[in-house]
């Protein structure tokens, strides 16, 4: 537990200076340097690809602010959290004006300042009181009634140690989720070869070839929420390669599925996104008995799997390798969906059941790792909100 004794609460304005930007603060020079706008800015990280090489005379008139080591800057848009403290390769970057820039004082650490700006707490005060009709951000004059906990520098330091130690372990955790995403990946690879150019000659077939059925739930009605127990997905509820349940809507009528019933829900479906805006998601669908109570958004289509001829987690993952050769064959006009008849289309290469059932098994021992890393995750995560909620409560 951290104990913040002589603890104050300080107006922002007191314990920083806030930079006002104006379209001539930027000096001239004679070189390019890289521009960040908000969208550049990814939470505490610069997307370095998003960002733009500008010279002093091309560069937008929002490109207007400088910065020094030891600031930190926010974005001042609604919802959203972006922040990060000025390293010595940041200070040569120039600043959109959709960021506020704090030079902290001697009373408060640049850390210590940027964990408030990234607390619920700030961050309510901040949604709270944004203004204006089109883009809502926050002002100046908002900005100067702010206030913040500040307890001694000596326990500014013990509080962010504490949430750098925990901020660190975090994000070691999911650099070992994505290498063992990418371990899965490449063992696929090796196994089978390039999807795309089938280096392993294996037979080739339509998938409706290797398929019991491909169809989807063509039905919009009776979507009333309500605590009926009869489950509505959508694309946005297939997460982690199953259908996640947490945040999906509810069906009223009790008798949804003997009048619109097109199908059942079996173990080891698979699942597809057929728009556009989200074509890349796949998900297998594993035994739990809220399967038999849900229903799909129409863009949501079910492939049923000839367990004799395909695996379901090696179909998900050849879609996955193959999402190019799937937006190829999409139709429509500017929202382009894929048509039950071009899922069926779909070629797929055809290697031998036993070995698609050993990529299977290794498979679901790296799945128990990764529960196993992002069940870390989820109790570090907790342990820092309830650290910057006792630290920044007031």
């Amino acid at each position: 537990m951290i104990y913040k004794t002589h603890l104050n609460n300080m107006n922002l304005i007191q314990l920083t200076k806030i930079a006002e930007p104006i379209n001539s603060s930027v000096k001239s020079f004679s070189w390019e340097r890289l521009f960040i706008a908000t969208w550049s800015l990814l939470q505490d990280k610069i997307v370095k690809e998003k960002a733009e090489a500008v010279t002093y005379d091309n560069k937008p008139s929002r490109a207007n602010q400088e910065t020094e080591v030891w600031d930190v800057i926010f974005a001042k848009m609604q919802a959203t959290d972006k922040s990060i403290v000025i390293s010595e390769e940041e200070k040569n970057y120039i600043f959109s004006s959709g960021f506020f820039i704090l030079r902290p004082k001697q009373e408060i650490l640049s850390k210590y300042l940027y964990y408030f700006l990234r607390s619920s707490t700030f961050h309510w005060m901040k949604d709270k009181f944004c203004t204006w009709a089109t883009q809502k951000a926050v002002t100046l004059d908002w900005l100067r009634q702010i206030q913040i906990p500040l307890p001694s520098i000596s326990e500014q330091k013990t509080i962010v140690e504490k949430l750098d130690k925990i901020s660190n372990l975090i994000n070691l955790k999911k650099e070992s989720i994505i290498k063992t995403e990418e371990l899965i990946k490449s063992v696929f690879l090796e196994m089978f070869g390039d999807p795309m150019t089938n280096s392993k000659n294996w037979v080739v077939k339509n998938l409706s070839e290797i398929t019991l059925k491909i169809t989807d739930w063509k039905h919009w009605d009776c979507l009333d929420d309500s605590t009926s127990g009869y489950y509505f997905i959508s694309a946005k509820d297939l997460i982690n390669w199953k259908i996640d349940y947490t945040n999906t809507r509810q069906i009223l009528k009790q008798d949804f599925f003997e009048v619109h019933k097109r199908t059942r829900l079996d173990t080891d479906d698979v699942l597809m996104v057929s728009t556009w805006a989200s074509i890349w998601k796949t998900a297998v669908v594993y035994e739990d008995i809220r399967t038999n109570c849900t229903t799909f958004q129409k863009s949501v289509a079910i492939i049923k799997c000839d367990k004799i001829n395909i695996v379901a987690l090696y179909l998900k993952f050849f879609l996955d390798f193959n999402i190019k050769l799937v937006l190829n064959v999409s139709s429509g006009s500017w929202q382009k969906n894929l048509l039950l008849q071009d899922i069926r289309k779909f070629k797929l290469f055809c290697p031998p059941i036993y070995l698609q059932e050993e990529f299977l098994k290794i498979v679901h021992k790296n799945q128990k790792i990764l529960e196993q890393q992002k069940d870390s995750i989820s109790k570090l995560e907790e342990l820092y909100n309830a650290t910057m909620q006792e630290v920044f409560s007031f």
